[in-house]
């Protein structure tokens, strides 16, 4: 009894010394969804409307991070804000251009839960696009835009604030091919251009999710990846390497409308070595959803031949 007594007392003061307890760690926090780290920024700072990352042309398409602002003269609060919430890594170097948005964040979601509780038959889903300061609502068929529409206003929802478009299942209505001269001689810039065209009689809305959103890849026969427009580099190159998940701007295509991707491949290699004459085999991908190295997130050309000529 004494032996057992005294070896609680001393576990006791071991405790009591050392800070040591018996229960067990805390778990680590759970870490927040993308959404709901919108929703801290649009709770810091309530006229944000949302943000998308953008490639500038005009600025040899260095990355920038836009955001919509009801109040652009609060952009210091709201940088200040996204860095966070978001790590510091988030804000590109260039850092971040304020859009003038037209709906905050907050208003869009108290909108888009009054759409998902109304539960209109018609409306197979809908989302808040932060990259278009609206939301977005898919229809089931293009005869139920009139009585979608009608539904919107018993809800006092602003027809502005909402991009009505029809669900589509895998994007078959997209066309998509790739021009490129078929023979170049050695050393010669090579074009390419990927072209996207909505076959369909209805708008088209293609979500896209991470940065880059297209590529272009040159193979060996082998199928070995010689070059890529965007890909990552250690031992070897990886096409399908990902800068940024996020949203990017929406395309959206009219009925019939075409998308055209551009690229120039110098005839280097990942190694910045000249690549051999010979065959190689060149196609274009565009990223729809998430991750790129998913078959199902993307679109792509059939491999076309490229001779290149001594």
């Amino acid at each position: 009894m004494f032996n057992k007594i005294s070896a609680l007392g001393l576990l006791a003061m071991l405790i009591l010394v050392t800070g040591c307890t018996l229960l067990n760690p805390p778990l680590p926090l759970e870490e927040k969804t993308y959404e709901e780290k919108l929703l801290e920024v649009a709770k810091r700072v309530p006229e944000f409307g949302g943000l998308f990352f953008k490639d500038n042309p005009e600025d040899n398409y260095r990355r920038y991070l836009c955001v919509y602002l009801l109040n652009p003269e609060r952009k210091a609060e709201a940088e200040a804000a996204i860095e966070s919430i978001f790590g510091k890594g988030f804000i590109p170097l260039r850092g971040i251009q304020i859009l003038q948005g037209q709906y905050s964040f907050l208003q869009l979601q108290e909108w888009h839960a009054k759409i998902v509780q109304k539960g209109i038959r018609e409306i197979t889903r809908a989302v808040v696009d932060e990259a278009k300061n609206r939301l977005v609502v898919w229809l089931g068929y293009g005869e139920a835009k009139d009585l979608v529409q009608q539904e919107l206003d018993r809800l006092a929802i602003p027809r502005e604030a909402v991009i009505l478009v029809i669900e589509f299942a895998k994007y078959t209505e997209l066309d998509r091919w790739l021009e490129m001269p078929s023979k170049v001689r050695a050393g010669e810039i090579v074009s390419l251009k990927l072209k996207v065209k909505n076959r369909s009689n209805s708008s088209l809305y293609i979500p896209l999710k991470v940065f880059p959103y297209y590529n272009f890849i040159v193979t060996r026969s082998d199928n070995a990846a010689v070059w890529c427009k965007f890909g990552v580099i250690t031992d070897r190159i990886n096409c399908n390497g990902v800068e940024r998940e996020g949203p990017i701007e929406p395309v959206i295509l009219n009925a019939q409308e075409e998308l055209e991707l551009t690229a120039a491949w110098d005839q280097r290699d990942w190694e910045d070595n000249s690549v051999s004459p010979g065959t190689y085999w060149v196609r274009g991908i565009l990223y729809i959803g998430g991750w790129p190295d998913s078959p199902k997130d993307r679109i792509e050309t059939e491999p076309k031949p490229l001779v290149i000529e001594r």
